[in-house]
């Protein structure tokens, strides 16, 4: 595998809201969603590594692979490179009902208790993901690949309808079951030209390395300032903000658990929440601490910079 799925830093950024926002705020249950759709997302592409575990024969797999175009970025869920083609997927990890009408342009689901939700078309999306990826192979290597595409519906609890689809649209959509014999299929038809094992792992490689990371701003986008935020740390234990200080370890007061660096993940949602740099003062405050002398230890050994001098200085967490 030459790109595996990394830690998604969407997912990452609406847990480190999630639990910083009380239970109370307006935008903890949008959050919340938002959360839910990324770790879906996430858990559907997980499920299918498991079917290409059974592939046979030189191939390069990349996971989670996001492109610039020159214009704008576009994302790959998986990307398999064969010697004689490029196989995309696009993973659909949906429970419940879902009709693909390709008319009107929309996946629709039906949940259990009858809510609807609507969704971009997942056909056209991944035919416009093939056609953006054959430009950047010609752009980068001046290199017309075949590219296939599939559209994999991961979840085993969902029943699939088709409105307005071409003839062959079971073979653009099928299920994570299907997959490998799906690619079994696919790739009996593309027995032209065939890269060597050196080609093939160059332009892997020129995919890898071309790949940028997501620059997620969660506050932004639900407009969530620095009081919104709880202060203390959490206990890992109970989940509750009852963490204090005591003999150079935290204590919960609530489960009694105890811990030598729970302020590591305090720091971390801080950083990402509110600023990678902070001070002594507002470590007191966020921690939760009253000593000063307390504060500048850990910081000391949990940051990666220190700026500045006297009751100024700033320290950049990791």
């Amino acid at each position: 595998m030459l790109k595996e799925q990394n830690e998604s830093v969407r997912r990452v950024g609406c847990e480190f809201a999630f639990v910083r926002l009380a239970a109370d705020h307006p935008k903890r249950k949008d959050v919340e969603e938002a959360l839910g759709i990324r770790k879906a997302g996430e858990y559907g592409e997980k499920s299918i590594t498991f079917h290409l575990g059974y592939l046979e024969g030189y191939h390069l797999i990349l996971h989670d692979l996001r492109l610039y175009d020159g214009i704008a970025h576009f994302q790959i869920d998986t990307l398999i490179l064969f010697p004689t083609y490029v196989l995309l997927l696009e993973v659909k990890n949906r429970s419940g009902r879902i009709i693909i009408d390709r008319q009107s342009h929309q996946m629709t689901r039906i949940k259990e208790d009858g809510t609807r939700e609507g969704d971009a078309d997942p056909v056209e999306q991944v035919e416009r993901q093939s056609r953006l990826l054959g430009e950047w192979l010609m752009k980068h290597f001046s290199l017309k690949m075949p590219i296939h595409h599939l559209v994999i519906m991961s979840h085993t609890k969902c029943s699939l309808e088709f409105q307005n689809c071409e003839p062959d649209i079971h073979e653009k959509v099928i299920r994570g079951s299907s997959l490998f014999d799906a690619i079994q299929r696919v790739g009996a038809d593309y027995r032209g030209r065939a890269w060597s094992k050196e080609a093939l792992l160059k332009i892997g490689k020129a995919l890898r390395d071309a790949h940028v990371e997501p620059n997620v701003d969660v506050v932004n986008r639900f407009r969530l300032k620095r009081g919104d935020f709880l202060n203390g740390v959490r206990c890992l234990g109970c989940g509750r903000y009852y963490m204090r200080r005591k003999q150079r370890a935290w204590f919960c007061l609530y489960c009694k658990q105890r811990s030598i660096d729970a302020h590591e993940q305090a720091l971390k949602e801080y950083a990402y929440l509110i600023s990678p740099w902070i001070t002594n003062e507002e470590a007191r405050f966020f921690l939760r601490v009253d000593s000063r002398h307390v504060i500048k230890r850990l910081l000391k050994r949990y940051s990666l910079e220190v700026s500045g001098i006297g009751k100024s200085v700033r320290y950049r967490i990791k």
